[in-house]
């Protein structure tokens, strides 16, 4: 197993639990942690985020991390333990938790990570990154809500509070193993499914949110690239579900990849012990060889 994985693994039991206040460790020299902000004024107790930046040299681009859960649980600090692997890197790295189906209704799920991303481009330059390279990825839960991040830029509606004078726009997202298309899922008709419990009602009596929420809605050949990557041993989110998504980008012209993992499940661990490499080399390929493409960094 690659030392990297190794630190991953052994680090996770002691962080994820570790309160957002507590830096990760190992965190190169010349960088500066700040936990729980807050990236709304009077802010729910969710509505904060956690991030690691240098405080000298150039601008640095920056990787959000979305939590999953069902929507239901989770936290920003599960991410801690690669911070160290990611900065040395060369990225800034944010981390953030929405409030969930228990504090709110949807859209608020969504609402709240496009305000997080709307947040740090505005205050940019305290944290000395750079506004046109940002990407953002998550799993389950948060691998929908990454999805959707960089799929829906174009959806004012989703857009909603402060900072709007700046984008939620993103230079590249990666989805790990994220429901996509709720009207395709087992649960499409129960009144307690996750999704429902997010609708208030089940997805049956709520086509409109379903499909507001569907990453696919969309999609157009001017998104930007998306990695998608789902264990085909998923017994949570049926592979079915990146399928869907794949073939619609295909379908769209959506740049990106999916990457199916053989007898791997529903494991953000797991994704990255095996594709390290290539989710790495997705981010180098879209945020520091190039900026958001199509984009000015001026307009973001």
């Amino acid at each position: 197993m690659k030392s990297s994985a190794i630190t991953f693994l052994a680090l996770l039991a002691s962080t994820v639990f570790a309160t957002a206040q507590k830096a990760p460790a190992n965190l190169p020299p010349d960088t500066e942690f700040a936990g729980d902000v807050a990236y709304v004024s009077a802010a729910h107790e969710r509505q904060k985020l956690d991030i690691a930046y240098f405080k000298k040299d150039k601008p640095r681009p920056l990787l959000v991390w979305i939590h999953g859960g069902a929507f239901m649980t989770g936290d920003k600090a599960e991410n801690h333990a690669i911070w160290a692997d990611l900065m040395k890197a060369g990225y800034a790295v944010a981390t953030i938790n929405y409030r969930l189906s228990g504090d709110a209704k949807w859209p608020a799920q969504i609402t709240d990570c496009k305000a997080a991303i709307r947040f740090l481009r505005a205050h940019a330059r305290d944290y000395n990154l750079a506004p046109g390279r940002i990407a953002v990825w998550g799993s389950s839960a948060g691998g929908h809500l990454a999805a959707l991040v960089g799929t829906s830029s174009s959806a004012k509606k989703l857009d909603v509070g402060e900072h709007i004078e700046h984008s939620s726009a993103v230079s590249c997202s990666v989805d790990m193993f994220g429901p996509i298309d709720f009207e395709k899922m087992p649960q499409f008709t129960s009144p307690t499914s996750p999704e429902a419990k997010m609708w208030g009602r089940a997805s049956s009596e709520a086509l409109d949110l379903a499909r507001e929420a569907c990453p696919i809605t969309y999609l157009t050949q001017d998104t930007a690239p998306i990695l998608i990557l789902h264990g085909d041993a998923d017994g949570v989110i049926n592979i079915s579900q990146s399928q869907l998504f794949d073939a619609a980008m295909k379908k769209a012209g959506t740049r990106g990849d999916f990457i199916t993992l053989p007898r791997v499940g529903h494991s953000h661990v797991a994704v990255w012990t095996k594709e390290r490499e290539r989710i790495m080399t997705f981010f180098k390929c879209h945020l520091i060889k190039d900026a958001l493409p199509g984009t000015s960094a001026r307009t973001l």
